[in-house]
């Protein structure tokens, strides 16, 4: 799809992955017409695989809109809505059931959290995002 195709990444998950389906027009703003309205947020102690899911999710985003979503870690965040990256522990209640690799993808707060067990997780929740619900 072509740029002009991609006025608004507004409608990121109305996440029926989280808690059914949602109403229509709901959804988190990530791009709107090339300017981005949201930043992607790594844990301050990142992993390799949560710094690398962060790049390919930030690359992405920019080759579909056009824009490039800031990425930083959490204690330096802007403010506004974020996409979270974030495994093991820092994932807290999110992961703690999960097998090894699975991942769950939330709004939490107004903001996207994409949560995994571990390493091999976060990266397929990134793919699984990119892939199956944008």
């Amino acid at each position: 799809m072509n740029r002009k195709g991609w006025k608004a990444v507004a409608w990121i998950l109305p996440l029926c992955v989280a808690a059914g389906p949602a109403p229509r027009g709901t959804g988190l703003l990530l791009v709107e017409e090339g300017i981005p309205r949201a930043s992607i947020t790594i844990p301050d102690a990142a992993t390799a695989d949560e710094r690398e899911a962060a790049a390919e999710l930030q690359e992405y985003l920019r080759k579909v809109s056009g824009a490039s979503l800031a990425v930083s870690t959490e204690k330096a965040a802007p403010s506004g809505t974020r996409i979270r990256l974030v495994t093991g522990e820092a994932a807290g209640d999110l992961a703690k059931d999960l097998a090894p690799e699975g991942f769950r993808i939330r709004t939490l707060d107004g903001n996207l959290v994409l949560a995994a067990k571990d390493g091999s997780g976060i990266r397929f929740a990134v793919t699984h995002l990119l892939e199956q619900e944008l």
